[in-house]
């Protein structure tokens, strides 16, 4: 049985990867090193909910999608779209 933090990696990098961003640009985005968000997509680490928020606007989507579990890759669990901000 997944934990919690396994659901959640799973769903941002699926999101991430589908949105064509690299960990290096979500981490810089949402304030954080890279090690950091990389331990957040393996489930080695909790997601604190304000970065999770912060990922969802990246993402454009709502927060609560990223705790869903079986989620294809396939649907959309978010509005994913290009956008700069990663790059600020």
């Amino acid at each position: 049985m997944k934990t919690m933090n396994q659901i959640v990696g799973e769903n941002l990098k699926k999101t991430r990867e589908l949105s064509g961003f690299t960990q290096e640009q979500v981490a810089k985005s949402i304030g954080v090193e890279r090690s950091a968000y990389s331990n957040y997509e393996s489930g080695v680490r909790e997601v604190p909910f304000h970065l999770l928020e912060k990922i969802a606007d990246l993402f454009g989507c709502e927060a609560f999608l990223l705790f869903e579990d079986n989620v294809e890759a396939d649907n959309e669990i978010c509005l994913l779209y290009t956008s700069d901000a990663a790059d600020e």
